[in-house]
């Protein structure tokens, strides 16, 4: 090239950078001045820079800066390219690091949760890709991941019983795990029963069960139930069982009351119908429609009940007084003239016949009865005689025909007797008791002698005994 008649030669073009090498950054960010040196009027950073980094060109200079921002998540690069003309591209590459793995909840600190129940969000900031809550959560409590973030709830039922607790633990790869307690507090005590109104019990007895609801770990039944009441808890629940004995006599009531620690007393009564009352030894009775009388009391094996005739009855017959039924028919005598009666469950015997007051029968039989003892009748169902009549035995060793049978054993004496009297109690004075000595079944007509079975030979032969 001539310029005005000199020669001038033209530069070569060049382009270079400092460093020159690639550019690792931590994931905190961080800037670096790149300087470049260059004979050219202009030079191009090729492309945009990714959205993580910034370009900015230094005033006065040929360099420029790059800026880095902050890395929250994995490891990241972008190559950077300088193009001028006429030279090489000069190409580096940025690398950043990839942040440390991050993992936090709020609230940090433990829920204490109130007896009813609630539900609480946790908010869950991270950088991993996914975290774990270990384990599952108590059968009281649910767990549900909210979809579009990276939290969760946590829902914690109603309690019914004691403070209860449970850790949650949440666990991130390479970071530590993070826990919190959830508490629920404890229900407040409660205790109801189903029986609130009075029971009335039939005087035959009968069962009722309670159920018990309640949150306590114990409570009690106040006081022992009555003498006449029992009752029982139920294995496996918080329910239990009162049973009412039959009522012999008059209507009876007692207060149940259960106790409970912080909870009102819950109550109910218990009243129990009048029983048909007692009956006592020459009662007049009804047996198939005709009158007869009550004998002695006895038992056969724990069955409670009563000596009466076996003429003109059948087993299960039952057994009438006052229009009411207080028994059936359990046995009757092969040999004696003799049958047992087994007492309704509300129906007691006294041992005291009102119209024969200086009378007490004891539990003592008249063993060995004589031609000459005397001997007493107490019987109601008579018609035309006296409640009671006294007299001599004449004969210990009878035999009664009746109708389609005949009994044995059977001792006469001089005291009155009507129809009705059958089955009614004869009793001997020895001295210190009146012992019972038999159950009047007969007399003889015009004779002034009545026909008794005597109680040692009923007693054998009916299997039963005194009481």
């Amino acid at each position: 090239m001539t310029a005005q008649g000199q020669s001038i030669t033209a530069s070569t073009p060049t382009l270079s950078i400092s460093p020159a090498t690639g550019w690792i950054i931590p994931a905190v960010g961080g800037s670096r001045a790149v300087t470049v040196t260059t004979n050219l009027q202009t030079y191009t950073v090729l492309g945009r820079p990714p959205l993580w980094m910034d370009i900015a060109f230094l005033p006065g200079t040929a360099g420029f800066t790059l800026t880095a921002r902050q890395n929250t998540g994995a490891a990241r690069s972008a190559t950077i390219t300088v193009r001028g003309a006429g030279v090489p591209d000069i190409s580096f590459t940025v690398s950043q690091q990839a942040a440390p793995p991050t993992l936090s909840i709020s609230p940090a600190t433990g829920w204490i949760v109130p007896a009813v129940g609630g539900t609480r969000t946790a908010t869950v900031t991270t950088n991993l890709q996914t975290y774990t809550v270990l384990g599952r959560p108590p059968l009281w409590m649910d767990i549900a991941f909210l979809p579009g973030t990276a939290g969760f709830a946590l829902t914690a039922r109603e309690n019914t019983g004691a403070a209860r607790s449970a850790t949650i633990t949440v666990r991130g790869a390479g970071v530590p795990d993070i826990s919190f307690t959830v508490s629920q507090q404890a229900a407040p005590p409660r205790l109801t029963i189903s029986q609130s109104a009075t029971w009335i019990v039939p005087a035959v007895g009968g069962t009722r069960q309670i159920n018990v609801t309640t949150n306590l770990e114990t409570y009690t039944v106040r006081g022992r139930p009555t003498a006449w009441m029992d009752i029982a808890f139920l294995p496996g629940t918080t329910g239990f069982v009162f049973t009412a004995r039959p009522n012999p006599g008059a209507a009876r009531s007692a207060t149940i009351t259960v106790i409970g620690e912080g909870v009102p007393d819950r109550s109910f009564t218990v009243t129990q119908e009048a029983g048909l009352g007692s009956i006592h030894p020459g009662g007049a009775i009804n047996i198939n429609g005709g009158t007869s009388s009550i004998g002695y009391r006895a038992m056969l094996w724990d069955i409670n009940g009563f000596v009466t005739h076996a003429h003109d009855t059948s087993i299960n017959d039952r057994i009438f007084f006052g229009g009411t039924q207080i028994g059936t028919i359990l046995r009757r005598g092969i040999e004696t003239d003799a049958s047992f009666v087994r007492l309704l469950d509300n129906v007691s015997m006294s041992n005291i016949n009102p119209a024969a007051q200086d009378v007490t029968v004891s539990a003592s039989l008249f063993q060995h009865p004589l031609v000459g003892n005397v001997v007493k009748r107490i019987s109601e169902g008579g018609s035309g005689s006296a409640t009671v009549s006294s007299g001599e035995i004449t004969h210990v060793e009878r035999y009664l025909y009746l109708p389609y049978h005949g009994y044995a054993h059977v001792l006469t004496a001089r005291y009155d007797s009507a129809l009705g009297d059958s089955g009614g109690i004869m009793v001997h004075w020895n001295g210190s008791m009146w012992q019972v000595a038999g159950i009047t079944v007969a007399k003889f007509e015009g004779q002034g002698l009545g026909l008794f079975t005597h109680s040692v030979r009923i007693n054998n032969n009916l299997g039963i005994v005194l009481r």
